[in-house]
């Protein structure tokens, strides 16, 4: 049964391991892990000790599992193993993780009963915290709390008296800028303070209320000890200089802050019983009837049969998901997607003479987007002199869509002037490139961008299970094409739409036949 489980999920367990390596902002999971599996060995060594109790002082020797707990637990394997069928055809390993939380909750219920379940539920459900969030949900959530947190350092700093002024969320001080940048948004204290306070909770074994309502005091805790951070960077940056607020000063502030919030919750959770003993029912007083439900658990000296013929029926329907999963693996990598052909001309053959604009090629910025071939370029208007920076870049992967100026530009501190937005219509009718006003006159910048979908004249795999299974790993490849001019005037603002016209002309001549611009935004990574 181990076996088959660990099949089913080597997928996940790799995707895992790979998101942990690569992205800090999930750095904590395998501790999660280690902490959940040191639960589970307490909770297990307890049991063992309250049968041994109960062998030496009762006749009766065991409690069978009633076929209500064993139809549930089957049921919860079924929609488990379901939900993890859809997570590995999309990549989904949150949606993966909790099938695999689903499928533990159902065997203990099966196999075990609702007392099992009851007892190593809470170290299955930690798990999920060791789950990086999808881009989509984790986006919003890290630009929230960069807003909030930038807002209120810089509310106090003018408290204390401080020159202070933000923007987005850059905080400008005396003679000083303070960038609250992805690490410092402090969603890496939100994830490790979410997973303590769990912990906390059922060790103290004092409720459901009172684990969340430590649930909503660690999110306080999380944003208090990174606005602690922020405060103490200001004020080590002002004292003794940018060159002390950076480096390993700056990681030590950080994991000191993370330290103190961690301290925090512990404190909140000793408070919070305190409250709870005096104004309300702690575990120690709890009812008569949960009482006896406790001591009917096998925690407390019940010995559960597990039936023969209930492992069975699990083996087999294990053996058919390994089964099913085996079948799709081989249908999606026999129906791989066609490899990857560079466009003809690299993006150096785009003419530096177009129109009245002359291009002069610049140096690739070492923050430039994932992608395998890209052109930095300075184009200048022969006659008014205004200048724009044009950025493509080109991947096989589509890995150049993982950036846009509407989240690039905000994270630098230039939020976007909404009433500005809009779009460029093409000539031929199709998608329109999309416009951005950013900051405020005089430091404006006006961006314009779009994509070229290289792989969409392509043949498409046969089966539809192939194109979703692949289309979730890989975007196929795509031409990202950014162009950024600080001349936001009137007269400035149709210069470049123009020029952005005919670059998109340049580019559909050496683009594949077939290729779709589009100007729609992906959600966005934001790590450092």
């Amino acid at each position: 049964m181990v076996l088959l489980i660990a099949w089913l999920y080597a997928p996940l367990v790799a995707s895992l391991l790979s998101a942990w390596n690569r992205d800090p902002n999930y750095s904590h999971g395998p501790l999660v892990v280690l902490v959940a599996a040191g639960l589970a060995w307490r909770i297990a060594r307890r049991r063992r000790s309250g049968r041994a109790e109960y062998s030496a002082s009762s006749t009766t020797s065991s409690s069978i599992v009633n076929s209500r707990d064993v139809i549930v637990g089957f049921l919860t394997i079924l929609v488990s193993l379901a939900l993890h069928g859809v997570a590995w055809i999309l990549d989904f390993a949150l949606l993966d993780v909790a099938s695999l939380i689903g499928l533990g909750l159902g065997l203990l219920m099966a196999l075990g009963g609702r007392t099992l379940r009851r007892d190593f539920g809470m170290p299955l459900v930690l798990l999920i915290f060791a789950a990086p969030l999808p881009v989509a949900w984790y986006q919003p959530l890290a630009l929230g709390m960069q807003q909030l947190v930038s807002s209120l350092a810089a509310t106090v700093f003018a408290v204390c008296g401080l020159p202070v002024y933000r923007e987005g969320y850059v905080i400008h001080l005396s003679g000083y800028s303070m960038q609250v940048g992805a690490a410092c948004s402090g969603m890496r204290q939100l994830t490790a303070f979410l997973a303590l306070a769990p912990i906390l909770g059922h060790v103290a074994q004092r409720g459901r209320v009172y684990s969340g309502l430590l649930l909503l005091l660690s999110v306080v805790a999380a944003i208090g000890a990174n606005l602690l951070r922020l405060l103490l960077c200001g004020v080590v940056l002002l004292v003794a200089g940018p060159a002390w607020a950076e480096g390993w000063l700056h990681t030590l502030e950080g994991l000191t802050t993370l330290g103190l919030g961690a301290v925090l919750v512990v404190l909140l959770a000793a408070v919070l019983a305190r409250i709870q003993d005096r104004f309300g029912k702690s575990a120690a007083h709890q009812p008569e009837a949960q009482a006896k439900d406790r001591n009917a658990s096998p925690t407390h000296a019940v010995r559960t049969s597990v039936s023969r013929r209930t492992s069975l029926v699990v083996i087999a329907l294990l053996s058919i998901a390994v089964w099913v999963q085996t079948t799709a693996q081989r249908i999606v990598l026999d129906d791989a997607p066609l490899p990857a052909v560079k466009f003809a001309g690299r993006l150096e053959s785009l003419p530096k003479q177009i129109g009245p604009w002359r291009g002069i090629d610049a140096k690739v910025p070492s923050e430039t987007p994932a992608g395998d071939d890209h052109l930095y370029r300075v184009y200048q208007h022969s006659r008014s002199g205004q200048t724009v920076t044009l950025w493509i870049t080109y991947s096989t992967t589509g890995d150049d869509r993982a950036h846009h100026p509407e989240i690039c530009m905000a994270v630098a501190g230039q939020p976007e002037d909404a009433s500005r937005r809009g779009v460029v219509p093409m000539p031929d009718g199709r998608q329109p490139i999309a416009e951005f006003v950013f900051g405020a006159v005089p430091e404006s910048v006006a961006a314009w961008y779009w994509h070229y979908a290289l792989s969409a004249g392509r043949p498409q795999q046969s089966s539809a299970l192939a194109r979703l299974y692949h289309r979730a790993r890989s975007r196929g490849e795509s031409v990202t094409v950014e162009l950024l001019g600080r001349d936001t005037s009137p007269e400035g603002l149709v210069g470049a739409r123009n020029l952005a016209a005919m670059i998109d002309q340049q580019l559909c001549a050496v683009l594949p036949p077939g290729a779709v611009r589009g100007s729609e935004r992906l959600p966005v990574a934001i790590t450092n």
